[in-house]
């Protein structure tokens, strides 16, 4: 038992993990100023400050531009600053460390002028992007990216759609960002508009599956939408001899996604596509090889990107779902997974938004389940940030007169001051819960946090029902 005398009365806020309903409040709206935030249209999130904090990326389209927001721990944004304004038309981003030096970079896709290219971020100043590094200059309709490790080595490489020049493809990284040239997944399907990679046949190696976006008004005798598979030997990409579909019109978004990962078919993963013109859809391959199709309803006009998440923290993946309308009706819903790869019917997010084309989520506040950002791609420029309530931090907030716990946020050594006798036994936490550090408070009354990672931990002594939160930095 430890019992330290405090110099002054002090009163302690502390927050215990309340479980709550499932439901996303809008908690911020940010306004991106014009002519750089025109159009907001690619979004991505991830820690690039390196301060333990998701922040967000944005691509504009007509305002050619890639921003980035830093998050201050407790999920607001503010703009930091503009890395580039000398892109045309940025539609998608993806943010990864692409030279290998353990930072954060952000990759773009500039469909007016075929560009793929990245920008590094400085690994002894995080936050501090470079120019613009070249990829490649002749990707016709440069459009959705995807990165893995395609070929047989163990760097990054980087697939991006050709929409203007009929292709997907992909290049070789050698580890420090420097690319080969260009190979061919496919080059056979019409405007490809959207494909995702993933090893869905369980022998090492990134497979594809592409869809294209024709609408059938606007390419008189042309074949209608596809989604094709193709398989990934030895960096040879071979077309499944079964299509996914061709019957469908302008295809918007294609995602290979594990439904149901009980069943125990020669695929590991499932097919989740949108398309424009109501529609959202559920393959997977049966016993004969072809494709079995299941629609699920929704409300939303023109469905626009899947996202598949555990959104309600049961350790299932559910189905997030935005809208490409300009127009009056729902923006952004998500369905549950009830298990055995069926979904509840849909739960209504936000019906205010304008063409949310594209999202990202992860967990902007820090309180252990999954928040949503949106772009508002007409009208408006602005990007929506959905708070998840499943879990609350502070909600009930528990006054305690005699604790206290500081600094916070802390480097090394947390210490416990108290007018009153504590347990000295302690475990840290996760924001999801896995416990990392465990023993017993010292003889000075500290805690050494120094190997935990930058980021929101929990802090729980032996006898307490109340949980204490502080941020290693």
């Amino acid at each position: 038992m430890k019992k330290i005398t405090l110099i002054a009365f002090i009163t302690l806020t502390a927050n215990g993990f309340l479980t709550a309903q499932t439901t996303f409040t809008n908690s911020q709206t940010i306004m991106i100023a014009a002519p750089e935030g025109s159009a907001p249209y690619a979004i991505k999130s991830a820690d690039l400050d390196g301060d333990g904090f998701k922040d967000l990326v944005v691509g504009t389209d007509t305002g050619n531009s890639i921003i980035w927001f830093s998050n201050d721990g407790d999920g607001n944004f503010t703009q930091e600053t503009i890395i580039t304004s000398a892109l045309s038309r940025v539609v998608d981003i993806e943010l990864v460390d692409i030279n290998g030096d353990t930072s954060i970079d952000i990759l773009a896709a500039s469909f007016g002028d075929g560009k793929l290219v990245y920008f590094a971020n400085n690994v002894a100043n995080l936050g501090d992007f470079g120019t613009e590094q070249v990829i490649s200059l002749t990707v016709a309709g440069a459009g959705d990216i995807e990165t893995g490790l395609i070929n047989d080595d163990a760097f990054l490489d980087v697939a991006v759609s050709a929409f203007s020049d009929n292709k997907v493809v992909w290049f070789s990284n050698n580890g420090t960002g420097v690319f080969g040239s260009e190979n061919v997944i496919d080059n056979t399907i019409l405007n490809p508009g959207s494909f995702d990679i993933k090893d869905i046949d369980n022998d090492g190696d990134l497979d594809a599956v592409i869809s294209n976006a024709i609408n059938q008004s606007d390419t008189p005798g042309m074949n209608t939408s596809v989604i094709e598979v193709f398989f990934n030997n030895a960096s040879t990409f071979t077309k499944d001899a079964n299509s996914v579909t061709n019957d469908k019109d302008y295809i918007f978004n294609v995602a290979f996604e594990d439904i149901n990962p009980s069943d125990n078919t020669s695929l590991t993963t499932d097919i989740l596509a949108s398309d424009l013109f109501g529609d959202l859809y559920h393959y997977n391959k049966n016993a004969t090889g072809t494709y079995d199709e299941t629609v699920i309803s929704t409300s939303i006009a023109n469905p626009a990107s899947i996202g598949f998440y555990d959104l309600d923290n049961d350790t299932t993946k559910d189905i997030l779902l935005s809208s490409g309308t300009f127009a009056a009706g729902n923006d952004l819903v998500w369905f549950k997974n009830n298990g055995s790869g069926s979904f509840s019917t849909e739960n209504i997010i936000d019906n205010i938004q304008s063409n949310a084309y594209k999202l990202t989520v992860d967990d902007f506040d820090n309180d252990g389940d999954l928040d949503i950002a949106t772009a508002t791609y007409s009208g408006s420029s602005q990007v929506k940030i959905f708070n998840n309530q499943t879990i609350v931090l502070s909600t009930e907030d528990y006054v305690i007169n005699d604790l206290r716990i500081y600094p916070n946020p802390v480097s090394n050594e947390l210490f416990i001051e108290s007018t009153n006798n504590f347990n000295d036994k302690f475990i840290v936490y996760n924001i999801l819960g896995g416990k990392l550090l465990s023993g017993t408070v010292d003889s000075e009354a500290s805690i050494n946090v120094s190997i935990l990672k930058k980021g929101l931990y929990f802090l729980k002594l032996e006898g307490s029902s109340t949980t204490y939160k502080f941020i290693k930095q």
